[in-house]
C-alpha cells in the first residue's frame, strides 16, 4: 500500500449551516458526512464532494500526527499527516472525535464561517450571519506582512488590529483606539471549535 506523507502548510475551516456543509482542510479536504456521522475525505476538493470513508485512524500523543488508510482515487492509500501547528493539532482530534460528538446541523445555527490557516497563523476570517434570508452582518479580517485588519464596508476602511480573540461567544477585535464586536450565533460545539482555532496561536510577528 502507497504510503503519502503530508506536511500542510495551509489549513482552513468552512461552516455552513444553511448549506448543511461542515468541512476541515489539512492540506486534504476533510467533509463532514451527515450519514454516516464522521468526517470522510473529499478526493474532489475544488468541486462537488467526492467521499472515500477513513479507516484506521490514529492519532499520535501530541496530536501532530495523524494516520489512516483510504480507497483514494480507487487505490489503497495509507496518509501521514505531521503538522506542528496548533491549528492542525485541532483538526485532528476533531476528525477523530466527532463520531463521539452530538453535533448535527440545526436551523438556528446562523453565521457561516470561514477560517483560512498559512504557516502557523490565522491568515483570513470570513463571517456571514443570516437571517430568514437575509444577510444581517458580516466579519472580514485579514492577515497581511504580519499584521491583521478588519475590513470594513459602506463607507471601506482597513483598520489595522492589535488582537483578535473569541470569548463570550464573541469575536472581539482591538485597534489601537477601539474595539469591534461580532456575535457569533452558532451552536456550542461550532462555538468551541471556532473559538479554540482562533484562540490557539495569535501571532502577528511571523
Amino acid at each position: 500500500m502507497p504510503l503519502k506523507l503530508i506536511k500542510p502548510t495551509e489549513s482552513a475551516f468552512f461552516y455552513n449551516p444553511r448549506g448543511k456543509q461542515l468541512s476541515l482542510v489539512s492540506e486534504l479536504k476533510f467533509y463532514f458526512n451527515r450519514n454516516t456521522h464522521q468526517f470522510e475525505l473529499d478526493q474532489n476538493p475544488h468541486g462537488e464532494p467526492k467521499l472515500t470513508k477513513i479507516n484506521n485512524l490514529k492519532l499520535s500523543a501530541d496530536f501532530s500526527e495523524m494516520e489512516f488508510d483510504a480507497v483514494y482515487r480507487n487505490k489503497d492509500t495509507q496518509f501521514k499527516l505531521l503538522s506542528e501547528y496548533p491549528f492542525d493539532k485541532t483538526l485532528y482530534r476533531t476528525i477523530a472525535g466527532i463520531p463521539d460528538s452530538d453535533f448535527a446541523f440545526r436551523d438556528d445555527d446562523k453565521d457561516k464561517i470561514e477560517l483560512i490557516f498559512n504557516q502557523g497563523a490565522i491568515s483570513q476570517v470570513y463571517m456571514y450571519k443570516h437571517v430568514d434570508m437575509n444577510l444581517v452582518d458580516s466579519l472580514t479580517i485579514i492577515r497581511e506582512d504580519g499584521v491583521f485588519y478588519l475590513i470594513k464596508q459602506g463607507p471601506y476602511a482597513k483598520i489595522p488590529l492589535n488582537s483578535v480573540v473569541a470569548a463570550d461567544n464573541r469575536i472581539i477585535s482591538r485597534s489601537a483606539s477601539e474595539e469591534f464586536s461580532y456575535s457569533v450565533n452558532d451552536q456550542e460545539y461550532i462555538w468551541n471549535l471556532l473559538s479554540r482555532l482562533i484562540n490557539e496561536k495569535y501571532d502577528t510577528s511571523s
